[in-house]
């Protein structure tokens, strides 16, 4: 479907809007189709068309691979995801997500923990356990004892810059794939 927009302002937003209401407009009518729909990159050539059919095709491909059947997928909202599910096998993506935090994934179910938001919140301020230890209201002790848990788990130090980038990019996969993905691969190995 081409959509023509007389302001260029949003023009991400306003498609997505227009294919949610035929989404919901088409489960309606029939309960057992499941539509999805991708959006292209905005044309303002001829040329453009071609690219933007094809990414609008590739994130309705990654759509499914992550499990977003019937739902409005762009590859500009997969951001980094796109360039990683979009160029590799998921399986290997699902399977370095799950060497990397497996075990944290496993621990926190097991024991009822919060060792995967902790290390979210952790990377996410670009370990800094001051700030960290501030923004989960949690005390300074706290935070190093469940950081220390997480290292003997891991059996790697998530301060290191290697580690922490692959720690982060694990986290971003299970994120997108969801636990239940990770979940039935740590049960398969």
């Amino acid at each position: 479907m081409l959509l023509q927009l007389d302001s260029p302002d949003s023009p991400e937003s306003v498609a997505r809007e227009m294919a949610e209401k035929i989404i919901n407009l088409v489960s309606r009518q029939f309960l057992k189709i499941t539509l999805s729909a991708g959006i292209g990159s905005c044309c303002t050539q001829l040329a453009d068309f071609r690219y933007s059919y094809k990414s609008a095709q590739k994130a309705i491909e990654i759509g499914k691979t992550l499990k977003k059947e019937g739902e409005v997928i762009s590859l500009e909202q997969l951001g980094v995801h796109a360039l990683l599910f979009g160029s590799m096998d998921p399986e290997d993506l699902y399977d370095f997500a799950a060497r990397q935090i497996g075990v944290l994934l496993k621990y926190d179910e097991t024991n009822q923990a919060e060792l995967i938001p902790t290390l979210h919140e952790f990377l996410n301020h670009h370990c800094n356990v001051e700030r960290t230890a501030k923004s989960m209201n949690i005390s300074l002790s706290g935070l190093k004892y469940r950081l220390q848990r997480i290292e003997e788990i891991i059996g790697q130090n998530p301060k290191d810059p290697q580690i922490s980038f692959n720690l982060q990019l694990a986290l971003s996969i299970l994120q997108v794939a969801g636990k239940d993905i990770l979940r039935s691969l740590l049960k398969s190995h």
